[in-house]
């Protein structure tokens, strides 16, 4: 005779009640409050007792299961975590439900999902991993500012967890993905001469000068090189990295266009550029490449990475050194006479907003993902954006944050105060 919970089982071995039960996942715990029949519940890891989720209430939002039968505080409830639960009333077949607040369901949705009606009395429990929302981690140094986090929901708490020297704080902005004018940060990069400064797939910066034929990989905005690589041509000016991270640039003395294969001293191709003095090089999210020409004072937009120009037009001012696009496929070009970043309205001619450049005679433009990146020939790198304080976070615990509208922000980015050398992880909910 197999056991109880033993398999397989044979023709005349006992089924037990215990694993019909164990088949629709029922477990009986002590309630720790008053529950009332089919209310969404959750058990606490403090004492394992069984209490009515809420996501009103940050303690409370957690699900588990359905409670079966409503029952007062002290005594035995019994809770179905999986499966169908029958005798339910109110619903609508085929909705998706979540938890709304004090264990009722709704289907607006929340960060915890309950399941779907298959029917108006019978509910089937789908649960998801919405606990943890979303993650966030960065592997090493943690510069002034963190690499630009993207977000896509409404945040009000979030999890920190960090290996660190000493007992830093953490301030925590929150960013519009624009072109804000405001300098956030700076350093100077090892490049005399800079040519073109621009960000990766991986969202570290990258540097180029038309008097050494490398490019230099920074972790994020910092001064800390992790990796460089030599490239094609000799005057090389404009850097930019297209979605498979395959590196571009440009050499007016040659005339041509290069791509690299990836971060890699590899040429996988290159195309001649439009005009004579070729200046600078940006792309946007369909692949469309971007450059300018100092001399004729002309930005041209090609169709893919090709000599196919699709149009070209007078640039705002008259020597254009550098072009990129922002998070919305805006241009932004900067020109070394007028020493101004403009904005364009798309890939146009028409200038939403311009302002000064940090230093005179600026040498190229790109963008972070969340702000522009001007560079000087001193080699100087700025960083631009709109940043707002939501708060500190403490390490190893949820940290309610406010005012995390995905409507109006689009980017976090976290700040350490001290010691800087650590690995960092966020988690976030709604």
């Amino acid at each position: 005779m197999t056991a109880e919970y033993a398999l397989p089982k044979s023709g005349g071995d006992v089924f037990y009640a215990s694993e019909a039960n164990a088949g629709v996942e029922l477990i009986q715990a002590e309630a720790g409050e008053n529950l009332t029949a089919f209310d969404a519940v959750f058990i606490k890891e403090t004492d394992g007792k069984v209490y009515t989720s809420d996501t009103s209430i940050d303690a409370n939002k957690f699900f588990d299961g359905i409670v079966l039968a409503t029952t007062t505080s002290g005594n035995t409830a019994t809770v179905q975590m999986g499966g169908t639960v029958p005798g339910m009333s109110g619903l609508t077949a085929n909705e998706v439900y979540y938890v709304s607040t004090g264990g009722d369901f709704t289907t607006t949705r929340s960060q915890l999902m309950v399941g779907k009606a298959i029917s108006t009395t019978a509910l089937k429990i789908i649960k998801r991993p919405n606990d943890w929302f979303a993650e966030w981690q960065m592997i090493g140094t943690i510069p002034t500012y963190s690499k630009p986090i993207p977000i896509t929901t409404s945040i009000s708490e979030i999890f920190l967890s960090a290996f660190h020297l000493g007992s830093p704080t953490y301030t925590l902005y929150k960013q519009t993905g624009g072109t804000d004018s405001t300098i956030i940060d700076s350093f100077d990069s090892i490049d005399t001469n800079l040519t073109g400064a621009d960000v990766n797939a991986n969202g570290d910066l990258c540097t180029i000068s038309s008097s050494i034929n490398v490019v230099h990989v920074y972790r994020g905005f910092s001064t800390e090189i992790i990796n460089s690589f030599a490239v094609a041509g000799g005057n090389n000016q404009g850097l930019c990295f297209d979605s498979d991270n395959n590196c571009i640039h440009c050499d007016p003395t040659t005339n041509l266009i290069y791509k690299q294969v990836g971060m890699s001293e590899t040429l996988g191709s290159s195309i001649a550029a439009p005009a004579t003095e070729i200046s600078g090089v940006g792309i946007d999210s369909a692949g469309n490449l971007a450059t300018c020409d100092a001399v004729s004072n002309k930005i041209y937009i090609h169709s893919g990475f090709s000599t196919t120009i699709t149009t070209s037009f007078a640039g705002p001012s008259t020597n254009p050194v550098g072009v990129a696009f922002d998070a919305d496929d805006n241009l932004i070009s900067v020109d070394n006479d007028s020493d101004k970043i403009y904005i364009h309205s798309g890939s146009t001619s028409t200038i939403t907003t311009s302002f000064a450049t940090a230093e005179a005679s600026p040498s190229c433009v790109g963008f972070d993902g969340a702000g522009i990146i001007d560079g000087e020939s001193s080699g100087s790198v700025y960083l631009r954006g709109d940043l707002t304080s939501v708060g500190t976070l403490t390490n190893n615990a949820w940290n309610t944050v406010t005012n995390i509208d995905v409507g109006t922000y689009d980017f976090l980015r976290l700040a350490p105060s001290t010691n800087r050398q650590r690995s960092v992880k966020l988690k976030w909910r709604p």
